[in-house]
Order: structure tokens, then C-alpha cells, then sequence
């Protein structure tokens, strides 16, 4: 069957070492998207904002799946087309929950408006050579409110809550994960050697995925994927042609035989894709 949709990863996929497109890159793209029929998308552990920031180089990528498959955000339009919110309630649990195993968790969360940090994570994301794209690109928020009060309570001027991003400033986000992944009622993913993003439970990139190729009438077998991580394996295994890339996470490069010949920070998916085109 013909290839209808191209998926990329972000960090450690499509963008090089300094976390931006190449020239390449945005060639390679732009030559895809002059193609009848073909769509190509993003999927990312990043917000809106985060993504934004890197792919602003081309317009040939229009739909973002964005924070792990937690929204589906449309950069033409500038609107969240579809979402999977965390609840006030499970915002509440989780907090709670985090606060009992871990006290010293910082927490920033993914809302309507922006990133929302707490004052600890602000200074973990804004240390120089540490700077976090998701507090550089998102409006400058602050968790307002009594301190005294309940989270999702100083939360509730900024709309819904699609993500929290969990760090802690002496544990690695691994060590982190071991610790919670039998205790909290969320998924808990890391794209990031920072922080680990919690969405709401059976959330992730391929469910989204999914959801977008099924409205449109796309079968699996016409969608190429490419990712690196983890967070990816959802939507690279679920996809027809699934890529990992050069130099991926042991796991994903167990699971996903095909891989890119070249790494990420050598326009690894920009080559296969330009090969990948010049078959159709």
C-alpha cells in the first residue's frame, strides 16, 4: 500500500544535537509535503509551545501530537484539536501521592495556558547550560495561590491540565520511575534527561496516533514512523513500517529491527525519508 502519513519523533529523531532542525532537514520536508497525498506529522513528548519552538523553520509539518499523545495540536490554526485532560481530581491523588514517596518531587504542570512550575522546578529548568525549552517557550506562569492550599485549587485559573512534568533534584528520572511506577494511578514516560512527564493512565503517542489516522480513513499499513525512545515504541510498533533510529534506546532498537543508517545529529531521518520519497 502507498505511504499516506510520516511520523516523526522530535528530540533525538528528527531534530540534530543542538535540539533544532537542519538545513537538511527542513529541506527533506519540505520536498515530502509537495507530495499529493502524503501527510506528514510530529509526535512528541514536548508541549505545544516546546514544539513550536523547533519546528518553526518549515510549515510542511502541521499536526503535533503533542506531550506523549496527551493532545493533538494543529500549528496552522494554532489550536488544540484534541486532548486527553488530567482530571482536578487525579491532578489532587497524584500530588498527594508523589508528596508521600518522594518530599523533595518538583513539579511543573502542562496547563490550557502554559507550563505552571513550582519554584523549585523553575530553578532546576532555568540553571544556565540546563534550560529547559518547555519554560523558554511557554508564557511565564507561576503557581499562584496559597501555598496552603490544594494544587489542583492554585492550578484552576489556568484552565485544563494535560500533563505534570516530575523531576527531583538529586534522583535520575530512571530512579524516579522505579520508585512510583507501582504507586501512582498515571503513566509516567521520559523523553527528557531532565524530568518525567505523568499523564493520565493508557495515554501515549500511538493512541493519538490512532485516533488521527482513523478519522481520516488511514490504515496502518500506509503510515511510516520514526522514534528513539521509549516513549515512542507505541506508535512505532502500531504504525506499518516502523523506524528506529541510529543509535536508539537498547530496548526500542531490540524491539524495532529496522533502523536509520545514519544517527539523529546526522540527519538520520531526513535521509531515510528523502530515500523513502524517491519511491513514491
Amino acid at each position: 500500500m502507498p505511504v499516506r502519513l510520516i511520523v516523526f519523533d522530535l528530540d533525538g529523531t528528527l531534530l540534530g544535537g543542538d535540539n533544532r532542525l537542519s538545513e537538511y532537514t527542513i529541506s527533506v520536508l519540505n520536498d515530502a509535503s509537495r507530495i499529493e497525498g502524503l501527510t506528514l506529522m510530529a509526535a512528541s513528548g514536548r508541549s505545544r509551545w516546546a514544539a513550536e519552538l523547533v519546528l518553526d523553520g518549515t510549515d510542511a509539518i502541521d499536526y503535533v501530537i503533542c506531550s506523549n499523545g496527551a493532545s493533538l495540536y494543529r500549528r496552522s490554526t494554532g489550536t488544540i484539536v484534541n486532548r486527553r485532560s488530567i482530571t482536578p481530581e487525579r491532578v489532587s491523588g497524584l500530588y498527594a501521592r508523589v508528596r508521600e514517596l518522594l518530599p523533595s518531587a518538583c513539579w511543573a504542570w502542562e496547563t490550557q495556558r502554559g507550563i505552571v512550575p513550582d519554584d523549585e522546578f523553575r530553578v532546576l529548568g532555568t540553571q544556565p547550560g540546563k534550560e529547559l525549552d518547555e519554560l523558554l517557550a511557554s508564557p511565564d506562569l507561576e503557581l499562584q495561590g496559597d501555598p496552603g492550599l490544594p494544587v489542583e485549587e492554585r492550578l484552576a485559573a489556568y484552565g485544563y491540565i494535560v500533563r505534570g512534568l516530575l523531576t527531583h533534584p538529586e534522583l535520575s528520572c530512571q530512579q524516579v520511575v522505579e520508585r512510583l511506577k507501582k504507586h501512582v494511578p498515571a503513566r509516567l514516560s521520559s523523553s527528557s534527561a531532565m524530568f518525567i512527564e505523568v499523564t493520565a493512565p493508557k495515554i501515549h503517542k500511538g493512541l493519538m496516533l490512532r485516533e488521527f489516522c482513523a478519522r481520516r480513513g488511514i490504515d496502518a499499513s500506509e503510515v511510516v514512523a520514526f522514534g528513539d525512545h521509549l516513549n515512542d515504541l507505541t506508535m512505532l510498533q502500531w504504525a506499518g513500517r516502523g523506524i528506529a533510529m541510529n543509535g536508539a534506546n537498547r530496548e526500542v532498537a531490540r524491539l524495532i529491527p529496522e533502523q536509520t543508517e545514519h544517527p539523529h545529529d546526522q540527519d538520520g531521518a531526513a535521509y531515510a525519508t528523502a530515500k523513502l520519497i524517491a519511491d513514491m
